[in-house]
């Protein structure tokens, strides 16, 4: 990912919330997932809304972002 960033190449970070089990062992919430996704160098991080809660959860993460 270093030499991306260097040579201005974007990067997409998928899949933040990784495999369900990281939410189901309750370890981390969804917004400290997307959180983390988002203070990494990359140009977007990309997840799926399949429903309005879930939409809604990665509005809030989106607007609760602070580096």
């Amino acid at each position: 990912m270093p030499l991306l960033v260097d040579e201005d190449i974007g990067v997409l970070g998928m899949k933040p919330l990784g495999d369900p089990f990281v939410l189901v062992s309750g370890t981390v919430t969804a917004v400290e997932c997307l959180h983390y996704a988002m203070n990494l160098p990359t140009s977007v991080v990309i997840t799926g809304c399949d429903s309005l809660l879930v939409l809604e959860q990665a509005l809030h993460a989106a607007r609760s972002f602070r580096r």
